[in-house]
């Protein structure tokens, strides 16, 4: 039981058909909230609170209910349904005292973590460790997870000097994509040796123009 090893639970479901009875038991109550999305911007949900006793006989748990419309069903044969035009979600825990955009906008921080771990696996080769012993292991996931706020603060310095010719969230691959390969030879000439780049990026552009300005 989750509740044997922590005071607050919250455990997000997926959308199934018993949810979706919690939601047809009422079609009032809907709290109108404005949350950030996944891509940075502002969200229009709508939130309510359920309770549900059916999990564990004897106990009763709150469930969080909420939804947003994306716009998926427009232009489908669900364009005229008011109900289908929505993605639902919920949230079942024991927290019956923090409203419902507390608690969604607490469990929301699992998903920024999450994207931090799938970063460190993917980019920084966590999910590939260079030893079998644990204590050099931990020296090169320390030594990384310090040169990805490294890496996270200049993306951020040149996506805004650049008038965001990258996105300052770019992933490592896009950002050595965009800014690090090129091919590229040095020109002599009768002013000096030239670099001569082909199929340069705008960044790339950018960047080169700033060290002859410097």
């Amino acid at each position: 039981m989750v509740e044997e090893y922590s005071d607050l639970f919250y455990i997000r479901a997926i959308d199934t058909p018993y949810h979706r009875s919690l939601v047809e038991e009422s079609t009032s109550g809907w709290k109108l909230l404005r949350l950030r999305g996944s891509t940075g911007g502002m969200r229009e949900v709508e939130a309510r609170s359920v309770m549900a006793d059916e999990f564990i006989r004897g106990r009763s748990y709150r469930v969080v209910l909420y939804r947003y419309n994306d716009g998926w069903s427009e232009g489908t044969m669900f364009s005229d349904d008011k109900e289908m035009k929505y993605r639902y979600f919920s949230i079942i825990t024991n927290d019956w005292k923090s409203s419902e955009e507390e608690i969604i906008r607490y469990y929301n921080k699992r998903g920024s973590i999450e994207r931090v771990f799938d970063q460190m696996n993917n980019d920084f080769n966590w999910a590939h460790l260079p030893s079998s012993d644990m204590n050099q292991n931990t020296v090169f996931m320390l030594l990384t997870a310090l040169l990805r706020n490294f890496y996270t603060k200049y993306v951020s310095e040149v996506s805004k000097r650049s008038g965001r010719l990258i996105s300052s969230k770019a992933r490592l691959k896009k950002f050595i994509h965009h800014f690090v390969t090129c091919p590229a030879r040095w020109v002599k000439s009768r002013t000096g040796d030239v670099l001569q780049l082909f199929g340069a990026t705008a960044l790339q552009r950018w960047y080169v123009k700033q060290m002859y300005d410097w």
